[in-house]
């Protein structure tokens, strides 16, 4: 565990720090710590343990939140809520907070020179903007409404916004007046008493929206497509068509054993190529024998329906001499 003079260090000179929320699968968090790190290695990455094994992620040399605690799925927004108030108190130097998922996985590097252009205007960023006016039936928005006045009182607005979890990113300036817009106190109560469903997804862009800052969408960023979405896992074809979009950095979801393996084939293209090459050559010394034997069963199939011909014609043959042989018989027996 870091203490917080050590957490500094750690984080000094980081523009960007990705926080990220997991609880299982070391091995899977190592393959993908390994990949945010490949893509953005001058990155600072804080995992905040979300499940109940203490001592899970301390052998991955990576900076541990010292308050995680169990997070319970359809609400996320203590984890990243208290990310926020801890850099705030380390007064942490940065410019772009990212919220991870355990199932994000990143396609190349540049991400910090993409936001440098895609937030020049803009306080906070997320994939699938849309508000409570816009589609009030999203689940989210749906479970927010129905508990909308009190969070009224917070906000101070008439309608509220929302985003999609995973790769949310909001500026250190807008983040220092989220935390000062209300009392922290009854912010965090708020958080988890009673909280709406997925109050992650409304909770931030709103509150970003409730202190004046400016919110937009990633470039091409609508929900569910070959990149991101919620259910369906990405594919290594989508995501080889993905990486050569011009705004996609990253995917999502992407999970286990197919995390691991994406990630390597996305690291070492040429390894993959001479695997794929090994494999097709390995097929080809094998299919011209089989295509050999089809053949050769054809001949005998067709020879066989040759032989059958041949037979029968014999039979009529036999038969037809046999009934010459009865008719014959029969007119000498007449003329007698």
């Amino acid at each position: 565990m870091l203490h917080n003079d050590e957490a500094i260090e750690w984080l000094k000179g980081k523009r960007i720090i990705f926080a990220l929320l997991a609880n299982q699968e070391p091995d899977v968090l190592a393959a993908q710590l390994n990949n945010i790190h490949h893509y953005n290695p001058n990155a600072g990455v804080i995992l905040y343990n979300g499940g109940t094994d203490p001592t899970f992620g301390e052998s991955l040399g990576v900076c541990l939140f010292p308050r995680s605690h169990p997070i319970a799925y359809g609400n996320l927004a203590p984890y990243l809520w208290e990310v926020m108030q801890w850099l705030e108190e380390l007064q942490v130097e940065y410019d772009y907070l990212v919220n991870l998922d355990h199932d994000i996985l990143f396609l190349k590097p540049g991400f910090e020179a993409f936001l440098d252009v895609t937030m020049r205007e803009a306080d906070c960023m997320g994939w699938g903007l849309t508000s409570s006016v816009i589609h009030p039936d999203s689940a989210p928005i749906r479970s927010m409404l129905e508990r909308w006045p009190r969070w009224q009182s917070l906000f101070g607005t008439k309608m509220f916004y929302r985003y999609f979890n995973p790769g949310q990113v909001y500026k250190r300036e807008i983040v220092t007046r989220m935390l000062h817009h209300d009392e922290p106190g009854m912010v965090s109560s708020m958080l988890t008493d009673n909280p709406p469903f997925a109050l992650e997804e409304t909770f931030f862009v709103s509150m970003v929206h409730a202190c004046g800052g400016r919110i937009r969408e990633y470039p091409d960023g609508h929900m569910y497509n070959y990149s991101v979405r919620w259910g369906q896992e990405i594919t290594a074809e989508e995501a080889e068509q993905a990486r050569e979009h011009p705004s996609y950095y990253w995917v999502h979801p992407v999970k286990g054993q197919h995390l691991q393996e994406l990630n390597h084939r996305l690291q070492h293209p040429e390894e993959v190529a001479r695997e794929a090459e090994l494999a097709r050559l390995a097929a080809a010394t094998v299919v011209p024998e089989v295509r050999a034997g089809k053949r050769i069963r054809r001949r005998k199939r067709v020879r066989g329906r040759r032989a059958v011909k041949r037979s029968g014609r014999r039979r009529l043959g036999a038969i037809s001499r046999r009934r010459r042989r009865k008719l014959g018989a029969k007119r000498r027996l007449r003329r007698r």
